[in-house]
């Protein structure tokens, strides 16, 4: 499979999603083109960021692994949690495949900078980002 094809595993996760925010967000964790892990945002009441909670459902060692998002990883959590961000660069994460950058304007996220400046390979799937933004059309 190819990006694209782990990219809309990602957004078939995401439609899964019944978050009351309006966050409909999935991931995907790859390595060596195999699936490690799937999850979408709301799906654990614990973790509730579906990097975050694909993350953890492996708890392995995800060293040079990739990571598909419908949208762009936080920096930032107001709820205290590391970002999803932090939990991709402290797993060494190698690789992050996004689809749409985040939209809200109640915090501003700076996930792609962040991961570009700690030298990781960042990637937009711009073809697949309006059906990303479709997940969440209240946000756009």
């Amino acid at each position: 499979m190819d990006d694209a094809g782990f990219m809309k595993e990602a957004i078939s996760q995401a439609s899964k999603s019944k978050a009351a925010d309006g966050y409909k967000v999935g991931a995907v964790l790859v390595s060596g083109n195999r699936i490690l892990s799937k999850a979408f945002s709301g799906e654990s009441i614990q973790y509730t960021h579906a990097e975050e909670y694909a993350i953890k459902k492996y708890s392995r060692d995800l060293s040079g692994a990739i990571i598909y998002s419908t949208m762009e990883p936080c920096d930032k959590r107001r709820s205290g949690k590391k970002s999803c961000c932090d939990l991709i660069m402290a797993n060494k994460i190698r690789r992050v495949v996004f689809g749409t950058f985040d939209p809200d304007t109640r915090m501003i996220c700076n996930g792609i900078e962040t991961l570009k400046n700690a030298g990781m390979e960042v990637l937009q799937l711009k073809e697949l980002e309006e059906e990303c933004r479709r997940l969440t059309p209240d946000l756009f």
